[in-house]
């Protein structure tokens, strides 16, 4: 071999040694890479099933949260019925004995003295009278003569009209008389039986209606 063939492979011995540190080297750096991206890439996937978790957890005290809220809002809701019901109740019960207390002392104040035709009457007004909860008065809604409005007639007025009327004034009982049931609706003064119109009879409660016929009382249409 020449000296000029041995000094141009050692050229390229040289060369290649050269090429192989190179390659060598981008090797190393390769795997550098590669553990900084895998460390990088554990080190995301770590923080991101941390959150995850996190995420869970939370999603968990939000529905336990909801669902307590709920049952608060249901059980308050219930308590709030509950109530209302039974002050609707209680206000219902009051409307009843403003209106029967009322109706009955005007009744009585008119003259209808007989337990019997007194029960009767009250069957046959009652459901006119209204209350006003607010005042606790009872009254009788009633349209004006002329203008044709709705009014509130006093329950007092509303009895005296009434008891004067051809139905009422059979109810009253006559001066003189004991008013346990000597006289009654259609008696006259010196009557000594007692009628009651049909429909009066039928508004009466059975032992009322008993009563009546005991005494002798009649019906007429």
């Amino acid at each position: 071999m020449s000296m000029a063939e041995e000094k141009k492979l050692e050229d390229l011995e040289r060369q290649l040694a050269e090429a192989q540190k190179s390659i060598e080297a981008l090797s190393s750096k390769n795997r550098e890479l590669l553990d900084e991206k895998r460390a990088t890439k554990s080190g995301a996937e770590r923080q991101l099933l941390e959150a995850q978790d996190r995420i869970a957890e939370l999603e968990t005290q939000v529905a336990k949260v909801t669902a307590d809220s709920k049952k608060a809002e249901e059980k308050s809701a219930a308590a709030i019925k509950a109530a209302q019901d039974a002050a609707l109740a209680k206000s219902a019960k009051l409307g009843q004995l403003i209106r029967d207390e009322g109706l009955q002392r005007e009744l009585l104040a008119v003259g209808i003295k007989n337990p019997v035709h007194l029960k009767a009457a009250m069957a046959m007004l009652r459901e006119q009278v209204q209350v006003d909860e607010e005042k606790g008065e009872a009254f009788v809604a009633a349209k004006d003569a002329k203008t044709g409005a709705e009014t509130r007639k006093a329950l007092a007025e509303f009895v005296k009209e009434w008891g004067v009327g051809d139905e009422g004034k059979a109810f009253v009982t006559v001066p003189g008389s004991s008013g346990g049931g000597s006289a009654g609706p259609g008696s006259g003064a010196g009557s000594s039986g007692k009628t009651m119109g049909r429909a009066a009879f039928e508004a009466l409660d059975p032992t009322a209606r008993v009563e009546f016929s005991k005494a002798g009382g009649t019906l007429t249409e």
